[in-house]
């Protein structure tokens, strides 16, 4: 899965994270560092899958607006809220490999909402970058 989140070909990118965000958060666990640099990544279809298999599996968003461009202000320091949880949390794919994370504990709650629209719509009038007439979707985020 590594390889295939880390691919040159952004459809190969697409189709990883989309299978990615399907998984349980002790299952995708190992891949959410990299799942987190995809929010950086220069494919806006790529981003946007990223945001969606983030906020499935942890239901959060730290603040990362998807169609922003990715070195915008908000979403450089949304992706460094990102790193940072991933660095808090004592996960069991990290070091010795130990208990699974408990289903009571949840991500952290310090960044604000987005917005209040559902996570797969835009601003008023946009269309998703994954919507966009000739991308390519893979099936499985938001379904």
């Amino acid at each position: 899965m590594s390889d295939r989140l880390q691919s040159e070909d952004p459809s190969v990118r697409l189709a990883a994270i989309a299978e990615v965000g399907k998984w349980s958060l002790d299952k995708a666990g190992p891949y959410l560092s990299l799942v987190v640099e995809q929010l950086g990544y220069s494919e806006d279809d790529v981003r946007f899958y990223a945001y969606l298999a983030l906020q499935k599996i942890t239901g959060q968003t730290m603040g990362y607006c998807y169609y922003e461009r990715p070195d915008s202000p908000r979403n450089v320091q949304a992706v460094g809220r990102w790193r940072e949880w991933l660095k808090r949390r004592k996960l069991p794919w990290e070091g010795a490999g130990k208990s699974a994370p408990s289903t009571t504990s949840s991500p952290s709650t310090t960044s604000r909402s987005v917005s209040s629209r559902p996570a797969a719509s835009g601003p008023a009038g946009s269309v998703p970058a994954a919507s966009r007439p000739g991308t390519s979707q893979p099936k499985g985020i938001g379904t």
